[in-house]
Protein backbone atom coordinates (compact mmCIF):
# COMPACT_ATOMS: atom_id res chain seq x y z
CA UNK A 1 0.00 0.00 0.00
CA UNK A 2 0.93 3.32 -0.21
CA UNK A 3 0.22 4.88 2.88
CA UNK A 4 -1.26 3.71 6.50
CA UNK A 5 -3.66 5.29 7.98
CA UNK A 6 -4.36 4.68 11.74
CA UNK A 7 -6.77 6.14 14.06
CA UNK A 8 -4.84 8.24 16.97
CA UNK A 9 -5.94 7.22 20.29
CA UNK A 10 -8.31 10.00 20.65
CA UNK A 11 -10.19 8.50 17.90
CA UNK A 12 -9.80 5.07 19.01
CA UNK A 13 -11.25 6.05 22.23
CA UNK A 14 -14.12 7.59 20.44
CA UNK A 15 -14.74 4.77 18.53
CA UNK A 16 -14.68 2.41 21.47
CA UNK A 17 -17.05 4.77 23.38
CA UNK A 18 -19.42 4.67 20.83
CA UNK A 19 -19.70 0.81 20.61
CA UNK A 20 -20.08 0.67 23.93
CA UNK A 21 -22.44 3.52 24.86
CA UNK A 22 -23.93 4.52 22.05
CA UNK A 23 -27.74 3.98 21.74
CA UNK A 24 -27.94 3.64 25.54
CA UNK A 25 -25.38 0.15 25.17
CA UNK A 26 -26.23 -1.10 22.19
CA UNK A 27 -23.85 -0.10 19.99
CA UNK A 28 -23.68 3.35 17.42
CA UNK A 29 -23.45 1.45 13.24
CA UNK A 30 -20.17 3.08 11.76
CA UNK A 31 -20.48 2.84 8.61
CA UNK A 32 -17.02 3.97 6.23
CA UNK A 33 -16.68 3.85 2.80
CA UNK A 34 -13.52 1.42 1.19
CA UNK A 35 -12.08 3.61 -0.52
CA UNK A 36 -11.61 3.85 -4.31
CA UNK A 37 -7.73 3.24 -5.11
CA UNK A 38 -7.55 -0.28 -6.88
CA UNK A 39 -5.97 1.30 -9.35
CA UNK A 40 -2.68 1.65 -7.08
CA UNK A 41 -2.58 -1.30 -5.59
CA UNK A 42 -4.13 -0.12 -2.20
CA UNK A 43 -6.27 -2.38 0.20
CA UNK A 44 -8.25 -1.38 3.16
CA UNK A 45 -6.28 -3.64 5.20
CA UNK A 46 -4.14 -0.69 5.44
CA UNK A 47 -7.43 1.76 6.34
CA UNK A 48 -6.89 1.83 10.38
CA UNK A 49 -10.77 3.20 10.95
CA UNK A 50 -12.36 0.21 8.18
CA UNK A 51 -9.99 -2.93 9.31
CA UNK A 52 -11.74 -2.41 12.65
CA UNK A 53 -13.86 -4.85 12.98
CA UNK A 54 -16.65 -2.34 14.57
CA UNK A 55 -17.00 -0.51 11.68
CA UNK A 56 -19.34 -1.41 8.21
CA UNK A 57 -16.53 -1.25 5.46
CA UNK A 58 -18.39 -1.03 2.52
CA UNK A 59 -16.77 -1.65 -1.49
CA UNK A 60 -18.54 -0.56 -4.87
CA UNK A 61 -20.21 -2.87 -7.22
CA UNK A 62 -21.24 -1.84 -11.09
CA UNK A 63 -24.92 -2.69 -11.60
CA UNK A 64 -23.74 -6.03 -13.30
CA UNK A 65 -22.72 -7.58 -9.79
CA UNK A 66 -18.90 -7.56 -10.42
CA UNK A 67 -16.48 -5.22 -8.37
CA UNK A 68 -16.09 -1.79 -9.57
CA UNK A 69 -12.72 -1.15 -11.22
CA UNK A 70 -11.67 1.02 -8.51
CA UNK A 71 -13.09 -0.05 -5.45
CA UNK A 72 -10.39 -0.98 -3.27
CA UNK A 73 -9.80 -4.52 -2.12
CA UNK A 74 -9.31 -5.86 1.22
CA UNK A 75 -10.51 -8.23 4.07
CA UNK A 76 -12.30 -6.14 6.09
CA UNK A 77 -14.99 -5.57 3.55
CA UNK A 78 -18.48 -6.30 4.74
CA UNK A 79 -20.63 -5.30 1.94
CA UNK A 80 -20.66 -3.74 -1.23
CA UNK A 81 -23.49 -1.24 -2.97
CA UNK A 82 -24.22 -0.89 -6.62
CA UNK A 83 -22.18 2.45 -7.85
CA UNK A 84 -20.86 3.54 -11.29
CA UNK A 85 -18.22 2.63 -12.92
CA UNK A 86 -17.35 5.64 -15.69
CA UNK A 87 -14.22 3.52 -16.84
CA UNK A 88 -15.95 0.43 -17.67
CA UNK A 89 -19.38 2.12 -19.27
CA UNK A 90 -21.22 2.07 -16.27
CA UNK A 91 -23.35 4.94 -15.72
CA UNK A 92 -23.25 6.84 -12.39
CA UNK A 93 -26.11 7.01 -9.64
CA UNK A 94 -28.76 9.71 -10.00
CA UNK A 95 -28.31 12.34 -7.28
CA UNK A 96 -29.14 15.96 -6.67
CA UNK A 97 -26.58 18.30 -7.54
CA UNK A 98 -25.71 22.63 -6.62
CA UNK A 99 -27.91 24.43 -7.86
CA UNK A 100 -27.92 26.06 -11.43
CA UNK A 101 -23.98 27.24 -12.75
CA UNK A 102 -22.94 26.69 -9.19
CA UNK A 103 -23.13 22.51 -9.79
CA UNK A 104 -21.01 20.17 -11.44
CA UNK A 105 -23.92 19.66 -14.31
CA UNK A 106 -24.50 22.74 -16.10
CA UNK A 107 -26.66 21.68 -18.68
CA UNK A 108 -30.07 24.09 -18.96
CA UNK A 109 -32.24 20.31 -18.89
CA UNK A 110 -32.04 19.32 -15.32
CA UNK A 111 -29.44 21.60 -13.99
CA UNK A 112 -29.67 20.42 -9.99
CA UNK A 113 -29.28 16.43 -10.62
CA UNK A 114 -26.66 14.63 -12.14
CA UNK A 115 -26.88 11.34 -13.44
CA UNK A 116 -25.64 8.86 -16.43
CA UNK A 117 -21.78 9.54 -16.80
CA UNK A 118 -21.97 12.75 -15.16
CA UNK A 119 -23.33 10.61 -11.93
CA UNK A 120 -22.12 10.25 -8.56
CA UNK A 121 -19.96 7.05 -8.11
CA UNK A 122 -17.37 5.59 -6.03
CA UNK A 123 -17.56 3.58 -2.49
CA UNK A 124 -18.51 7.39 -1.18
CA UNK A 125 -21.66 6.74 -3.50
CA UNK A 126 -22.06 3.28 -2.56
CA UNK A 127 -21.70 3.96 1.67
CA UNK A 128 -24.69 5.98 2.19
CA UNK A 129 -27.33 3.35 0.71
CA UNK A 130 -25.76 0.61 3.52
CA UNK A 131 -26.23 3.60 5.99
CA UNK A 132 -29.38 3.69 4.57
CA UNK A 133 -30.17 0.09 4.87
CA UNK A 134 -28.94 0.39 8.55
CA UNK A 135 -31.54 3.40 9.15
CA UNK A 136 -34.26 1.01 7.70
CA UNK A 137 -33.18 -2.07 9.88
CA UNK A 138 -33.03 0.29 13.36
CA UNK A 139 -36.37 1.47 12.12
CA UNK A 140 -37.65 -2.04 12.71
CA UNK A 141 -35.92 -2.83 16.01
CA UNK A 142 -34.03 -0.46 18.17
CA UNK A 143 -32.69 -3.05 20.22
CA UNK A 144 -30.53 -4.55 17.98
CA UNK A 145 -27.07 -4.32 18.71
CA UNK A 146 -24.14 -2.84 16.10
CA UNK A 147 -23.16 -6.65 15.75
CA UNK A 148 -26.71 -7.66 15.35
CA UNK A 149 -26.98 -5.07 12.50
CA UNK A 150 -23.79 -6.44 11.39
CA UNK A 151 -24.47 -9.77 11.26
CA UNK A 152 -27.93 -9.10 9.48
CA UNK A 153 -25.80 -7.13 6.60
CA UNK A 154 -23.64 -10.26 5.86
CA UNK A 155 -26.75 -12.84 5.99
CA UNK A 156 -28.59 -10.55 3.60
CA UNK A 157 -25.62 -9.98 1.27
CA UNK A 158 -25.74 -12.03 -1.99
CA UNK A 159 -22.68 -12.46 -4.57
CA UNK A 160 -24.15 -11.63 -8.46
CA UNK A 161 -21.47 -12.76 -9.92
CA UNK A 162 -19.07 -15.44 -8.66
CA UNK A 163 -17.25 -15.79 -11.96
CA UNK A 164 -15.63 -12.13 -11.07
CA UNK A 165 -11.85 -11.82 -11.07
CA UNK A 166 -11.85 -9.50 -8.45
CA UNK A 167 -13.81 -11.30 -6.11
CA UNK A 168 -12.15 -13.13 -3.46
Amino acid sequence: SVWQLDPSLLEQTGISNAVTRGRHGLGVVMVRAGGNQRDIWDNVNDDGYALNPRVVAVAAVRRDGRAASYSTPGAPLLVAAPSGDFSEGFPGLFTTDRQKSQGYNSSTNEPDYTFGMDGFSGTSAATPQIAGVVALILAVNTNLSYRDVQQILIHSARHFDRADPDLT
